[in-house]
């Protein structure tokens, strides 16, 4: 008998603490925009002529959501830290939520909407080995053009 009521508070301590550490790692749960506030943009897709255009009844071919949705999220949350949401909405738009996080919600929202509008910037870099005998000419031709800006244009064009 002694054995069983030691099982039993043994039992209840253990229901105790397992509640009180689901209450400290799960409370308070995470409130949606909708209770704790934010911001929905909806972006229409520009429709734009494209090589894939169906040439036998003049329709364009559907957007890439899941690389178009992909490209969006990375752009506005690299690291995968922050909780902005990005997903089709309807069939040309995207909305991209963003829950309030901070006293400072207006420059996140500046921040979001100029990601967006910013075009991307493509940045190539010339790799060249000065002892591969083979890239001699072309390091050559581009230290002249990088000292003669003329010399630059008109190669260049």
């Amino acid at each position: 008998m002694r054995l069983l009521t030691a099982l039993f508070y043994a039992g209840l301590v253990l229901a105790a603490v397992a509640l009180l550490w689901i209450a400290k790692t799960l409370w308070p749960p995470e409130m949606g925009i909708d209770f704790a506030g934010g911001v929905q943009l909806v972006y229409q897709v520009a429709k734009t002529t494209s090589p894939t255009e169906d040439e036998t009844n003049n329709s364009l071919q559907p957007t890439d959501w899941p690389s178009l949705i992909s490209a969006v999220s990375a752009r506005l949350n690299p690291a995968r830290t922050n909780e902005i949401i990005v997903r089709p909405h309807g069939q040309q738009q995207i909305e991209i939520v963003v829950p309030q996080t901070s006293a400072n919600q207006a420059k996140r929202i500046e921040q979001v909407t100029r990601l967006i509008s910013a075009a991307g910037v493509l940045e190539l870099h010339i790799v060249a080995n000065r002892n591969d005998p083979r890239h001699q000419s072309v390091i050559t031709q581009a230290e002249v053009m990088a000292r003669d800006p003329e010399k630059r244009l008109q190669d260049g064009s």
